[in-house]
């Protein structure tokens, strides 16, 4: 028996070691907190970074925005334990990594978290429990760019909607990637109080955001808000799409 038991156990070293049991599943993790601008992250392996907290700096901010990666390893919030698939095929199940789930953020005064890397960033029901006043999560990577309301924070239940932004930035030109640069959600009636870094393009200068295609009116960003729109006691979605202006170099 104990001879079956060593070398089963040897027949797993030797799968961790020399590259059998790939490298998605493989159980890597660096619980140190490491530093990156305003967050604290953990190394889970090659590939993954996982946000573990907040800087004293970052639990200042009202907005924050998260990279989608961190050197080469894209960032988290959470890991599930992938089951089934997610690179771990054909890997034993007592091999395979389980969910990491970092402790809750703390900030009293995160009101909005923007997103990159939407395709595989997750968070758990926890990661904003102790946030009280967040209320947006903003996913700018998808097609249609959506966000997360968050409600019920203070009760320790979160309810997330996820619904269309209200406010997208547009490139305003051809490309062969997506159109939208940015996207935001603001009450209606509301000034738009984040304000994005400015958008690159080759051999142009970049001249402010503009209320349609044509760029003739400038949106000031201390003056103009979202028109209010109420149908049978009901807020009425709009959506405000503001269009980059360029200038030849």
């Amino acid at each position: 028996m104990k001879k079956r038991i060593v070398g089963f156990l040897l027949v797993v070293a030797m799968a961790l070691t020399t590259g059998l049991i790939p490298t998605a599943c493989r159980q890597e993790y660096n619980f140190y907190n490491y530093e990156y601008g305003y967050f604290y992250y953990w190394r889970v392996n090659e590939r993954l970074a996982i946000i573990s907290g907040l800087t004293e700096l970052g639990q200042q901010q009202r907005f924050l925005v998260v990279p989608s990666q961190i050197g080469e390893r894209r960032v988290s919030f959470h890991r599930n334990s992938p089951s089934t698939g997610g690179g771990c095929t054909g890997t034993p199940y007592f091999l395979r990594p389980q969910a990491i789930t970092p402790p809750p953020l703390q900030s009293e005064n995160l009101e909005k978290v923007f997103a990159h890397g939407n395709s595989h960033i997750s968070w758990h029901s926890s990661t904003f429990s102790e946030t009280l006043n967040m209320r947006h999560f903003i996913l700018l990577d998808f097609a249609s760019v959506r966000h997360f309301r968050l409600e019920g924070l203070d009760s320790g239940t979160t309810r997330r909607f996820n619904v269309p932004t209200n406010i997208i930035y547009l490139y305003n030109y051809e490309r062969d990637s997506r159109e939208h640069f940015w996207a935001d959600d603001v009450d209606y009636g509301k000034l738009i109080e984040f304000i994005p870094d400015i958008p690159q393009r080759e051999g142009y200068i970049f001249m402010g955001w503009y209320q349609e295609p044509e760029t003739i009116n400038r949106w000031n960003f201390e003056t103009d808000r979202q028109n209010l729109q109420i149908n049978d006691n009901r807020t009425v979605y709009q959506q405000t799409r503001l269009y980059a202006k360029w200038q030849a170099m």
